[in-house]
């Protein structure tokens, strides 16, 4: 069983890709400061302020890669430990809502 601490991690990590990592057309920032910002509530990460800068912080993660296809929803991020350098967590977003869930699980399945 794994323990609630790696369990709550790998929580947070979920949650983030859920993120709007973009920025300007189509160009990801990596930034530290724009990873925190894209992560709050306001920009769809629903992590509280605190939550935020502890993810980027020094016991947290650096996002290394993210790609988004808007035609199917689909979106990945790769995040690093900034604490165990090389350990990477590739995070994948499930359902973006209402659209995805009648457009893509509903009509899509053929």
């Amino acid at each position: 069983m794994e323990n609630p601490i790696t369990v709550f991690q790998n929580a947070l990590l979920a949650q983030a890709v859920y993120s709007d990592f973009e920025i300007d057309n189509g160009v990801t920032n990596y930034s530290k400061e724009s990873v925190e910002d894209s992560i709050k509530v306001a920009r769809k990460g629903e992590f509280t302020v605190k939550q935020a800068t502890n993810f980027v912080g020094p016991q947290g993660y650096t996002l290394r890669s993210f790609t988004s296809d808007s035609s199917t929803s689909f979106e990945a991020a790769l995040f690093e430990s900034r604490t165990q350098s090389g350990k990477y967590t590739l995070a994948i977003r499930g359902t973006a809502g209402l659209t995805d869930i009648v457009g893509a699980d509903i009509f899509g399945i053929v």
